[in-house]
């Protein structure tokens, strides 16, 4: 039993001192001085907030229509509450669906990251400016206004 413990202590320790001497033995490891990669796109960054601005809008209406299915759901809300729920969970759909056909119409006209709030007649727009801010702002508001009418208001920022 004695010699079991014995050979056992000596073969794990030879193995830690072949191991120690071996990693001290390794060469160093060169770090190059610049790891700054001069070739970043700096648009994407841009794209990056576009898409996450659109997940917050998106994860802020599911919560939304949950809350509605909720009291569609519940054994305690009365039919009107049932039918305004239906109701709303309809108008989202709809904000959803004109919301994604000026999105496509922007992106048409040559805008590549747009954010679109569409609420009543007034479309909230952030886009990212390909020139002069003027000459971008006339060319959504009129593409808005030829598909859409002037019943509508958009409110443009560039980033």
């Amino acid at each position: 039993m004695k010699n079991r413990k014995l050979i056992s202590f000596l073969s794990l320790f030879s193995l830690v001192l072949i191991l120690g001497v071996y990693y001290v033995l390794l060469p160093p490891v060169e770090i190059p001085n610049n790891p700054i990669d001069e070739n970043v796109n700096v648009g994407d960054g841009e794209e990056a907030y576009f898409v996450s601005l659109n997940l917050e809008k998106e994860e802020e209406r599911l919560r939304l229509v949950h809350e509605q299915y909720d009291i569609i759901a519940s054994p305690m809300s009365s039919v009107e509450e049932k039918s305004v729920a239906l109701e709303y969970i309809q108008y989202l759909d709809n904000l959803k669906v004109n919301e994604k056909d000026i999105k496509t119409l922007l992106k048409e006209a040559g805008f590549p990251n747009v954010y679109v709030e569409y609420e009543d007649k007034v479309i909230n727009l952030l886009v990212t400016k390909r020139g002069n801010e003027l000459s971008d702002a006339a060319d959504i508001v009129s593409s808005i206004w030829k598909k859409y009418g002037r019943d509508y208001l958009p409110q443009i920022r560039f980033k």
